[in-house]
């Protein structure tokens, strides 16, 4: 096992660990309030392991950070459920435990699928290669990265553990989940680009990113909505990461990886901050149901000030950070389809997320506000804190990126990100009367998308059990074997 100094980090890589330890410190924070220490000590072991995939120094690490990373999700999401009231409402409970050890379990079969993919990639690569440096990967290995990473940062159709996931435990908690797990697939990605490069997995990360924010635009949950998001976003990095390995020059390919480096470290700081506001809100209100929200805007305006700074980054607004990154990406993309592909995937998250944000502050519906707590007091300082970044990082892009393209941040950039935007808006304006009011049942995409990605996981670890429905004891069982399988072969290469 070998570690990386951090003079050997690139200078986006170091911005990215900043990131990682400033996000990872307010997620331990959010989820400490769980049931006993194990919960804050899962919550630390998690940010370690998105630490270590930083530091790795050989494929051996990185798959180690890979399976901590899934096992103490494991714990966290097993001590949260969502639980439904009466009135309507939901909240954090620790009771409801089949539920909970479901949605647990089911997260932690698709990690270890994931990983034994990864381990596959290794095996093969140690097989050409006979070492287990991280370097270019042959041709053989890259089939099976791929699909390890499709699975990892929940590519559509293989997306349906992080919406079930993401959709069934408190959004504090997703202040910590949602940073690392899908990012440090993304990164595996990255530092183990074949010579040629990606090129399917570019395709697939462009069609999914045009794709995601359009299932988002009909959810009602505010975390399904951001989940897909997510799913946007990260897709937007496999892009990037993908034309890394191209055929260009080495600089045309260095910059197109420090895009994709530099987007995840924006990506994690707009996500961290929205996902932040979605816990004030839920906190507030006892659900996340955008249909029953209202008149937020007079009780949380800073809530709501965080909200417009996120939303602004998250959909590429000028002058903030996610403007940067996602420019800087499109700089560095030749092919026309994939640009009409990205560009898709801004219309369609600008107006998801602005349906996330008018329908939390501004819609009709009366929030039921009343005896609610004031919300944690981590959150309420997190959320400006990260909005001032996201200022600070569309204001001063060289410093975390390290580049310097007077291209991208030019004038007729801003102008033409402006127009696209204006244009959204008032798209949004003629449509939001029907979107804030979608009926119950009517989340678009779930049944032909989210439904086929359940399935096929569903499929594969009920099928091989032979069971319709497995209970948690056998699916520790499966655990255990794929664990001991996948240690033995680490030693036999190692």
């Amino acid at each position: 096992m070998s570690l990386l100094s951090i003079a050997e980090l690139t200078q986006v890589e170091r911005s990215l660990l900043v990131v990682f330890c400033l996000v990872g410190a307010i997620g331990v924070a959010s989820v400490s309030r769980g049931p006993g220490r194990s919960v804050t000590v899962a919550a630390l072991a998690h940010v370690v392991g998105g630490l270590l995939s930083l530091f790795a120094g050989d494929l051996i690490t990185l798959l180690v950070s890979w399976e901590i990373l899934a096992i103490s999700a494991f714990v966290v999401i097993r001590a949260f459920v969502i639980r439904p009231h009466s009135n309507g409402a939901t909240v954090a409970a620790v009771d409801d435990m089949d539920r909970t050890s479901r949605v647990a379990f089911h997260y932690l079969v698709v990690q270890i699928a994931a990983a034994v993919l990864f381990f596959v990639a290794i095996v093969v690569q140690y097989s050409y290669q006979r070492t287990v440096r991280i370097t270019a990967l042959v041709p053989a290995a890259s089939g099976w990265i791929i699909a390890a990473v499709a699975i990892k940062t929940a590519m559509i159709p293989a997306h349906g553990w992080l919406i079930t996931t993401y959709g069934a435990v408190p959004s504090f908690s997703l202040v910590l989940l949602a940073a690392f797990s899908t990012k440090v697939g993304a990164l595996t990605a990255a530092r183990l680009v074949p010579e040629g490069g990606y090129t399917g997995l570019v395709w697939l990360a462009a069609a999914v990113a045009a794709v995601a924010p359009w299932m988002a635009v009909r959810q009602y949950s505010m975390r399904r909505l951001l989940s897909y998001v997510l799913i946007a976003q990260v897709a937007m990095v496999l892009v990037g990461v993908g034309l890394s390995g191209g055929d260009g020059p080495g600089a045309a390919r260095d910059l197109a990886l420090t895009a994709a480096r530099f987007h995840t470290v924006n990506h994690i700081l707009y996500k961290t901050l929205l996902f932040v506001v979605a816990a004030m809100v839920m906190e507030r209100v006892g659900h996340d149901d955008l249909r029953y929200m209202g008149g937020l805007w007079r009780s949380m305006p800073l809530a709501l000030g965080a909200g417009i700074v996120g939303v602004g980054a998250g959909i590429g607004a000028p002058f903030l950070n996610g403007f940067t990154s996602k420019e800087l990406l499109k700089h560095v993309v030749e092919s026309p389809y994939i640009g009409v592909l990205l560009t898709v995937s801004t219309v369609g998250t600008a107006l998801a997320l602005f349906r996330f944000l008018d329908g939390a502050f501004f819609g009709r519906a009366s929030a039921p506000t009343a005896d609610r707590p004031a919300g944690s007091l981590w959150l309420t300082v997190s959320a400006p804190l990260l909005a001032l970044i996201c200022v600070l990082g569309g204001l001063l892009p060289t410093v975390v990126s390290g580049v310097s393209e007077p291209r991208v941040y030019s004038a007729a950039a801003i102008r033409s990100a402006m127009i696209l935007l204006a244009a959204v808006l008032l798209g949004w304006i003629g449509v939001r009367h029907s979107l804030l009011a979608a009926a119950p049942g009517s989340q678009w995409g779930e049944k032909a998308f989210t439904g086929l990605g359940a399935r096929l996981y569903a499929a594969v670890t009920w099928g091989a059990l032979g069971v319709r429905r497995a209970d948690p004891r056998t699916l520790v069982g499966l655990t255990v074997v794929l664990v001991v399988v996948v240690v033995l072969a680490l030693v036999g290469v190692w």
